[in-house]
């Protein structure tokens, strides 16, 4: 199991959200429609995922207190939940031991609504555009290619820079 210590800018997010904060969520919805194929969006959605496996990244502590991160592979449950109400909600996320991520589909009045909750420490804007127009191109049947570079990659290369005569 690989493992990695949290970059400055993850530290920096991590000690914010000791307080319990939802502000660090980033919570995004699209209404699906109802012509679209929900199944063959649902394994679009788990595809685009296993090409992102930083995206499976838990945070945890060594035995020495340590904040430290691994990706920790799972099953993808996308469930679709009916509601009489289209109301969408971000719960605080529980930091450690925990995946960091939320999907879910509702269906409201016949459309289908997919919404992803994801925390900011293992996701940002430009992660955004990337994974939604690989779920996009998956689903439409175009190839997508799996990531070559994550944050984990990132923390070798800030390390290495932090440790150079040039800093």
């Amino acid at each position: 199991m690989n493992k990695y210590h949290l970059s400055k800018v993850e530290e920096g997010i991590y000690v914010s959200c000791l307080n319990e904060t939802d502000a660090y969520n980033l919570t995004y919805y699209s209404n699906l429609g109802k012509d679209i194929d929900i199944k063959k969006f649902i394994e679009s959605v788990k595809k685009a995922f296993d090409l992102h496996p930083y995206l499976f990244t838990v945070l945890y502590q060594d035995d020495e207190g340590n904040v430290l991160k691994k990706i920790e592979k799972e099953e993808l449950n996308i469930p679709v939940i009916e509601v009489d109400k289209l109301e969408i909600k971000s719960d605080v996320f529980k930091m450690l031991n925990n995946h960091l991520y939320r999907v879910y589909i509702y269906k409201f009045k016949g459309d289908y609504y997919f919404i992803f909750d994801v925390h900011h420490i293992i996701f940002d804007g430009t992660s955004t555009r990337v994974l939604f127009n690989d779920i996009f191109n998956i689903y439409s049947g175009k190839k997508v290619e799996e990531e070559s570079y994550d944050a984990n990659d990132f923390v070798i290369d800030e390390d290495r820079e932090l440790a150079s005569d040039k800093y």
